[in-house]
């Protein structure tokens, strides 16, 4: 289906309630964070003030947590494709539920386990994310993208040794050919950030700890910024993973806090679900922010977003490049998904109708998730060579 281009570009989630029902014990389960702090070459990505000149000054105070360089990565996906595997492997060498493990135990384990074929699909940061564990332990790494890739993306993936195959189609046809990849070799394990309702068990319970994986960084930015401080948070969304561990997180920490979605406009299925009341699939169109260009909301994901999402905000790729440019004039690298919560913080400050209704007024506090730096570093270049005088 196509969105209806006379729908909201900022849509109020219907089914939010300003303090929703707490994660359950078993959502928050695990301590992904001590995990990371084992990976060698741990740190904490900062948290920066940004001027109110940023968001047209309708924000008292702005923030971005900049996730430009993760364990030599420039995105956040690893926290959560890390600890999927983390408990992947945990589970598979018959340590018990609960246990968290260093990531040395776990390198011991994999050596037990494996070696174990990883297959997935991605649009470029996740793969990566899943192609750097699997060159710690040795395994092989089979990636799936879409045919339009760019090639600095593709190239990055290989560089940790994967073999990378194009398909034909965008990321959902990637996923399908992750999926038959997977049931070719039985031994081999499907890493998916995202799920459907008809998923092996595997596959459910991979993404669900990706999910959990992404606290992390939640952890780090609400220590960074207090939580009790927080009005608003943007995140940039595909098929949903990392906007339900921000819902799942501050309900539990800080049930005020809005989270917010962004997503390009011409596949924005989490804001098509939300308006409808259940995920259905949106048109494949292309876009610059090819790390939120999903077709289909995750359905591990799809129970915690829809009453814990409190807005939904499209944007176009012009409003991505322009929030590139603002981000840039800081010293912040933010690619075109990165920048994003940018666009869709100030598309969502303007529409005066959004806020009254969320309770946002210009004395709030504004999150932004900064989730990559510059994946295509010709294009970022491009993009703000193209602002300059």
């Amino acid at each position: 289906m196509c969105l209806d281009p006379s729908a909201p570009r900022v849509l109020v989630n219907p089914r939010w309630t300003l303090h929703g029902d707490r994660a359950s014990p078993e959502t928050l389960r695990g301590a992904p964070r001590h995990f990371h702090r084992s990976i060698p070459g741990y740190r904490e990505t900062p948290t920066r003030s940004l001027p109110p000149a940023i968001v047209d000054h309708r924000a008292a105070r702005t923030f971005v947590k900049h996730e430009a360089r993760r364990f030599d990565l420039p995105a956040y996906k690893v926290l959560g494709a890390s600890w999927a595997l983390h408990e992947a492997i945990r589970r598979a060498s018959g340590v018990p539920d609960g246990a968290t493990l260093t990531m040395q135990a776990i390198a011991d384990a994999a050596a037990l386990v494996g070696p174990r074929r990883l297959c997935t699909a991605t649009d470029g940061n996740h793969g990566r994310g899943v192609a750097w564990l699997a060159a710690q332990w040795g395994w092989p790494c089979h990636v799936f993208v879409p045919h339009d890739m760019v090639d600095a993306r593709r190239l990055a993936i290989a560089s940790h040794g994967a073999h990378v195959t194009r398909v034909e189609g965008g990321y959902d046809a990637a996923c399908d050919a992750a999926e038959a990849a997977q049931r070719a070799d039985p031994s081999a394990w499907l890493c998916a950030d995202t799920a459907r309702d008809d998923e092996a068990a595997f596959v459910q319970r991979f993404a669900a700890d990706v999910q959990r994986g992404y606290h992390t960084l939640f952890e780090e930015a609400t220590e960074q910024v207090p939580a009790a401080a927080i009005d608003c948070v943007l995140v940039p969304t595909g098929v949903g993973a990392l906007a339900a561990s921000a819902v799942t997180f501050f309900r539990e920490y800080a049930p005020h806090v809005r989270v917010i979605t962004v997503e390009p406009e011409g596949s924005a299925c989490v804001q098509a679900a939300l308006e409808r009341g259940r995920p259905m699939p949106v048109s494949d169109s292309p876009s610059i922010m090819a790390g939120l260009r999903a077709g289909v909301v995750s359905s591990v994901a799809w129970p915690t977003l829809r009453s814990g999402v409190a807005a939904a905000v499209s944007i176009t790729d012009d409003e991505a490049r322009d929030a590139m440019v603002r981000l840039g004039g800081e010293q912040l690298e933010a690619g075109e998904s990165g920048a994003a919560s940018l666009a869709g913080a100030r598309r969502l400050l303007a529409d005066a109708t959004a806020c009254a209704a969320l309770g946002v007024t210009p004395d709030c506090t504004v999150l932004l998730i900064n989730t990559e730096g510059a994946t295509d570093p010709a294009a970022w270049a491009r993009v703000l060579a193209s602002a300059r005088p």
